[in-house]
């Protein structure tokens, strides 16, 4: 299960199967043992590929990845994955980038969302790694066209850190 501990508060994606195809995003004070749902998907009538998954959390907002039917993809169960955010305090979530490919991870920094995307080509998988200003503004594709990345990216002092397996050609 994914998870977060942002000041006194762990934030974390319940999805278990138990559920029903229900999952939740909860957060719960440290001090305390109230748990609050601050996302629930109801997946029942859905595709597996419904739900929500990943999650970053900073001083002012939750942000996470959900996937959801796409009825405009190719398939009959087409998905579309986002990168959703909304206040740590609770109210309306906004989409700030959407994609048919599989959302792996999601991180952040002070400024910006990091996620890395797998898409399936020629048979084969390739990533990528994005990032977009927390106001939803300035998406860039930042490494391309990576036969696999193994970990979360890790962000520090402006730099970015993440395995890689199989290598990068920086040619394309």
């Amino acid at each position: 299960s994914d998870y977060v501990v942002n000041g006194q508060f762990i934030y974390w994606v319940d999805s278990q199967q138990s559920h029903f195809g229900r999952s939740f995003i909860k957060k719960t004070a440290l001090n305390e043992s109230t748990t609050t749902v601050l996302i629930e998907r109801d997946c029942t009538m859905h595709n597996s590929s419904c739900g929500v998954k990943g999650i970053f959390v900073d001083d002012m907002s939750l942000f996470w990845i959900e996937s959801s039917s796409d009825p405009a993809g190719p398939t009959s169960n087409s998905t579309i994955q986002c990168i959703n955010k909304m206040s740590i305090n609770e109210g309306v979530s906004e989409k700030l980038a959407c994609t048919n490919n599989n959302i792996e991870y999601i991180t952040g920094d002070g400024n910006s969302i990091y996620w890395t995307e797998e898409a399936s080509v020629y048979m084969d998988y390739l990533e990528s790694l994005h990032k977009i200003a927390k106001d939803g503004t300035g998406q860039l594709v930042l490494l391309d066209n990576v036969k696999r990345i193994t970990t979360k990216p890790i962000i520090t002092d402006g730099e970015i850190y993440l395995g890689i397996m199989g290598g990068y050609d920086a040619n394309g």
